[in-house]
């Protein structure tokens, strides 16, 4: 340790838990712990921490020689470069996570039943739950029952009885989902129970954000509630060999194996979901089936996700005469709605031939026990095994590779794009290469049902085994570290289609000769914002075909600005100035805190304040100066960006930062109606001042001096304070922001994705 300062010596000892390396290696006996460790215990594998494991961070840092100690790396390094210290799951395990379970019992004349289930989910070991009970004109005494525990727990239940009976049991699901507001999803069917811990042991693998669907071991019971026999040998006839320990894949895995051969989650009650608004036509869809409705919904619902089997969390599926599924195999709809079922996974997820003849085989083995062609004729005139076999379009995957949940364009833009793709109905996830520390506004901004893969788990689990076992069909990446994830440190093999967004990554990068020769050798196609975007590729003589120009764009959010002006201490006759920015350097924050006050001190007659938005070291080295200046408010990270424009009279965009090329914030700011002064950079003057259209606002020079460039953003404040010539463009501002529209960015990207595809197949 010699080569160690004294304060890389004291963080390594303050790092070091001498008591867990002492419970955990008994036969170190009476020495230093400490130094047992330095000397020794490294290289034979043992762990200074719970939270460090010496043999992960050897495995996962290649770059380490064999005589470096990896916990002092970790310390004098590693922090620094966010590597992490555990592995995925263990890392998951430490995260504290109890989300609300929405609850959802749907009844219809389970009067026999009801407290059963109801009981079976009130003595849930997991206590942050809701309990919504429907009731859909039951004629037994279905209602007293629930009446009476509404009225003996009415913190934690409530009803919604309907006046007519909806004759849909989706019908009734889609209500009870859109009446509550957990993050996870259960659907409690009345005549059913379950063991006590069944959410105890769901609910945790949800803090694997990839996660949104998670099912038990859900077995038969009798009318009386007895077990009975059954589902355990039906789930290993769907796959065999994987069904008595944890087991958590992409669901294109799942529903290209066994999940694609039988309904492995036969009653819903034995599984939970992660919250999102499915499509009304999906309901509506779902509402057309009579047997595999929710099986359809559980495909839907696991997106491209993954699903978790948990075989601890035990739920019963209580056979009765009244049973749908009980009475369905004798009729042609049955056989009928398989088909239907079995071509829509076979365009979702491209299901192999093989797993469409096990399914056929299964289908017709029912078709012949329950002698329904004597009646209704063959098979084939029902379910046509041609038909199933017959080749298809398979719906493409889309990935989007980000930085992850830190503030910035390049990661905002990303985030909205899955948004829109998702709502068109398109099969996306995300992929984040640093998950060690999470905005959870930002994350909030992302439609649950769009789920996020961690990079550090697809590192685990293979890139190359993740993108065949999760069917991606194009990787779209929004930073040149994906490029550096995928092509240097995972080294894919696969053929997929690779696309870039150049967001000014690029330009800020210096990438070695042979990492830059595999990238280009790797990707497909670039989209760029701004011309600057292409300097570094100017020398690598590549055909224009494979680059496409495409602007950025952002939702007009209309949510308000959760505080007023009066509650920021703001005049309401003041000139509000708004800076929205990483608080990086280069991105203008020392410009505009200096040119405000300079404006404030040649302008005394006038009321003005400066809002600044953004987190980062710049904005923590100026709120140590000026914090406690009145006329200057620093907000920290906001998601409403729209609607503190709105609040605002001017958006400062003052950056010089290198990599600058199309600013979402100046597409939030037009979109509000706000006139902008920005610099002259990228493609900044054809958003504010383009020749077809009046300007948005004033552009100012970047210049180096910064004295000289202050001087100027002040100028551009200045004329901003006459309110005759502000407001001259605020209704220009509203026109240039009407350009930006999301839908068209995402068709526009959806076109290259088709012809990347379309290329390659």
């Amino acid at each position: 340790m010699g080569h160690l300062t004294r304060e890389q010596k004291t963080e390594l000892r303050d790092a070091f838990d001498a008591d867990y390396y002492l419970d955990s290696n008994p036969d170190v006996g009476n020495v230093d712990p400490f130094e047992h460790f330095m000397r020794h215990g490294w290289t034979e594998g043992r762990n200074p921490a719970p939270n460090f494991s010496t043999s992960y961070y050897k495995e996962w840092a290649p770059d380490l020689g064999p005589d470096t100690n990896p916990f002092i790396h970790w310390i004098t390094h590693g922090r620094r470069e966010n590597r992490t210290t555990l592995p995925f799951r263990d890392r998951l395990d430490r995260i504290e996570y109890n989300p609300k379970v929405s609850v959802v019992v749907p009844n219809f004349n389970h009067e026999r039943f009801l407290e059963q289930r109801i009981d079976s989910i009130l003595a849930q070991t997991y206590d942050n739950l809701e309990v919504l009970i429907l009731d859909d004109c039951s004629t037994d005494d279905s209602r007293s029952i629930i009446e009476k525990y509404c009225k003996e727990f009415p913190d934690r239940v409530r009803s919604l009885l309907n006046e007519e009976n909806s004759g849909k049991v989706f019908r009734q699901w889609r209500k009870g989902v859109t009446n509550t507001d957990g993050e996870l999803v259960w659907i409690c069917e009345s005549d059913d129970f379950c063991e006590p811990d069944f959410l105890e042991n769901l609910v945790p693998h949800f803090r694997d954000r990839s996660v949104n669907l998670a099912f038990g071991r859900i077995q038969f019971s009798n009318e009386a509630g007895d077990l009975q026999r059954g589902l355990d040998g039906y789930r290993e006839g769907a796959e065999s060999g994987i069904w008595r320990e944890q087991l958590i894949r992409p669901a294109g895995q799942w529903f290209t194996n066994g999940f694609g051969v039988n309904n492995v989650i036969a009653n819903v009650g034995g599984c939970i979901w992660r919250r999102h608004d499915l499509p009304p036509e999906v309901w509506e869809e779902a509402e057309g089936y009579t047997v595999v409705g929710d099986w359809f919904l559980y495909a839907h619902i696991a997106g491209g996700g993954q699903i978790a089997w948990d075989p601890e969390a035990v739920a019963y599926f209580r056979q009765h005469h009244a049973n749908t599924s009980v009475n369905a195999f004798t009729t042609p709809p049955y056989y009928e709605e398989h088909q239907r079922f079995m071509l829509f996974l076979r365009r979702q997820w491209g299901v192999p031939n093989e797993t469409v003849e096990r399914f056929y085989e299964k289908v017709s083995g029912q078709y012949e026990h329950f002698e329904v062609e004597k009646e209704y004729g063959p098979l084939e005139s029902h379910l046509s095994k041609s038909k199933l076999l017959a080749p298809a379009p398979t719906q493409p995957h889309i990935l989007l590779a980000f930085l992850g949940f830190h503030p910035g364009g390049g990661e905002n833009f990303p985030i909205h794009l899955a948004n829109e793709l998702h709502h068109r109905g398109n099969l996306v996830s995300m992929m984040a290469l640093d998950m060690s520390e999470v905005n959870t506004q930002m994350l909030e901004t992302l439609d649950s049902g769009v789920p996020v893969y961690d990079s550090r788990w697809v590192a685990e689990y293979g890139a190359d085994r993740f993108l065949a076992d999760a069917g991606v069909s194009i990787i779209h990446s929004h930073m040149v570290s994906l490029e550096w994830f995928f092509f240097e440190k995972t080294r894919i093999e696969t053929e997929i289609p690779y696309l870039v967004s150049l967001h000014g990554s690029y330009q800020v990068s210096a990438l070695a000769d042979d990492l830059m020769e595999r990238i280009v050798g790797s990707v497909s196609h670039w989209v760029y914002t701004a011309e600057k975007n292409l300097d570094p590729f100017q020398d690598l003589d590549l055909p224009s075909s494979r680059f496409t120009m495409l602007g950025n764009a952002m939702p007009n959010d209309p949510s308000p600005y959760p505080q007023t002006r009066g509650d920021l201490g703001i005049d309401d006759d003041a000139i509000v100035f708004t800076l929205v920015a990483r608080g990086i350097k280069r991105k203008g924050w020392r410009a505009a805190i200096n040119a405000f006050k300079e404006l404030r001190d040649s302008h005394p007659e006038r009321s003005i304040h400066l809002l600044l938005c953004g987190e980062g070291t710049e904005t923590d080295r100026h709120l140590a100066i000026d914090d406690t200046d009145p006329d200057i408010t620093f907000l920290g990270y906001q998601s409403r960006i729209h609607g503190l424009y709105r609040l605002s009279d001017v958006a400062l965009v003052p950056t010089r930062f290198g990599g600058e090329s199309y600013p979402l914030c100046i597409i939030q700011a037009l979109q509000a109606r706000t006139p902008v002064i920005s610099t002259d950079a990228g493609e900044i003057r054809s958003m504010v001042t383009p020749p077809d259209a009046q300007p948005g606002g004033i552009l100012v020079d970047v210049v180096r001096d910064t004295d000289e460039f202050t001087n100027r953003v002040r100028d551009a404040m200045s004329e901003m304070l006459r309110d005759d010539y502000r407001r001259a463009f605020v209704a220009a501002a509203e026109k240039l922001g009407t350009r930006y529209d999301m839908g068209k960015i995402a068709q526009d990207y959806e076109t290259v994705y088709e012809g990347l595809i379309g290329h390659t197949q």
